[in-house]
């Protein structure tokens, strides 16, 4: 691609300056990010699966338990779920807005002029709610 075709399709988009905070994400925020991951390492949902479930459109998704008295991992995923459901409930009362998306996967590499790109390929919206017993996500 020319760079002239970079420089237009950069002016065409909304925001690709290096201002813009989603194409530079260097590490996850604890407070606003999680990494499905780790339900793979607690051996709660294993990645692929959750992908497959995903991407075939299933209207819900069950996550992880909210506690689990046999296993600290699980509520450490489930305290983490916790906040980041406050944090989307306060957003959205402040701003009106939901922002809560699922980022998959991510692209990192160089714009022509030298500037960092690190950003999400696809972001798919999402409700995170939890029920008596579990953690439960529907994508929308």
């Amino acid at each position: 691609m020319s760079e002239h075709a970079v420089k237009l399709f950069k002016r065409k988009l909304t925001n690709l300056s290096s201002a813009n905070p989603q194409l530079w994400i260097s590490r996850l925020k604890t407070d606003f990010h999680f990494d499905f991951k780790e339900l793979e390492i607690a051996q709660v949902l294993s990645f692929p699966n959750f992908l497959d479930q995903l991407l075939s459109g299933k209207k819900e998704i069950v996550i992880c338990p909210i506690i689990d008295s046999r296993d600290n991992s699980v509520n450490q995923l489930g305290q983490k779920l916790g906040n980041i459901a406050r944090k989307q409930k306060l957003i959205f009362q402040e701003r009106g807005v939901d922002e809560l998306y699922i980022s998959f996967p991510f692209v990192s590499g160089l714009w022509p002029d030298g500037s960092k790109l690190r950003t999400p390929f696809l972001l798919i919206p999402l409700r995170l709610e939890r029920d008596l017993k579990n953690w439960i996500i529907y994508p929308d």
